[in-house]
């Protein structure tokens, strides 16, 4: 009766820990820096599919095959987000990362081609650990467009929260993926934003519903107890 207890009390215990610590990675990534990598996530093809026996074969290689290359290319395809193979895990997962570069350079020739669009740079973004979460770039707006006109509309209306602002990014990013944000930034400038954190979450999502894969999952960030500082796994 005593080891009963005893076993049922240590379970109870590691219930309680799992559930406080998932309670705990939803609370920091809703209030906080998100507790994973944004634009990295983990895939577990299964053993029977192709992808799975290329990623078997190519276990342990360094760097990553040409087979595994082709299939991060053709997973871009269908995904329609660029994709780079990082590496393979020793439980057979492989390990994508968003192509920033490319996602970049697709944006900024999308959005470059409306005719009210004068130019577009990427933002610079502040020194961080990790990569950042979101890509932000400034549009330079013709002068006398209709394009331009509405952003002044907006700033003289309260700025990024005033209506059509939203509306403006989303029609000169028309058939970008992922859609982007729209803000007006303290210059009077128009910004606009792709959010690579919820991003990486959709694609998880899309990818646990392809019939080949085992599980995809986000690259979670470990923290050690009194360690240095969040690593990826």
């Amino acid at each position: 009766m005593c080891c009963e207890w005893v076993h049922f009390r240590n379970g109870l215990l590691w219930c309680l820990l799992a559930l406080s610590w998932g309670v705990a990675i939803r609370a920091a990534e809703a209030n906080g820096p998100p507790a994973f990598v944004p634009g990295e996530l983990i895939v577990k093809f299964k053993s029977t599919s192709r992808a799975g026996e290329a990623v078997a074969r190519a276990t342990g290689a360094e760097p990553v095959p040409d087979e595994v290359t082709a299939l991060a290319r053709r997973l871009s395809a269908s995904l329609g987000v660029p994709l780079g193979a990082v590496r393979i895990t020793s439980g057979r997962e492989l390990l994508l990362k968003v192509d920033r570069e490319r996602l970049t350079e697709a944006f900024v020739q999308r959005v470059g081609r409306d005719p009210s669009v004068r130019g577009v740079a990427p933002a610079g973004a502040g020194k961080t650990t990790l990569p950042s979460g979101q890509l932000e770039f400034v549009v330079d707006l013709v002068p006398g467009s209709e394009a331009r006109r509405r952003l002044q509309q907006a700033i003289r209306a309260g700025g990024e929260s005033a209506p059509g602002i939203r509306e403006l990014g989303t029609r000169l990013a028309a058939g970008a993926y992922p859609i982007p944000t729209a803000r007006i930034d303290d210059r009077g400038r128009l910004v606009l934003a792709l959010d690579i954190a919820a991003l990486t979450h959709e694609l998880v999502e899309r990818l646990n519903r392809r019939p080949d894969v085992e599980y995809a999952q986000l690259n979670r960030i470990l923290r050690p107890l009194g360690g240095s500082g969040p690593r990826p796994q």
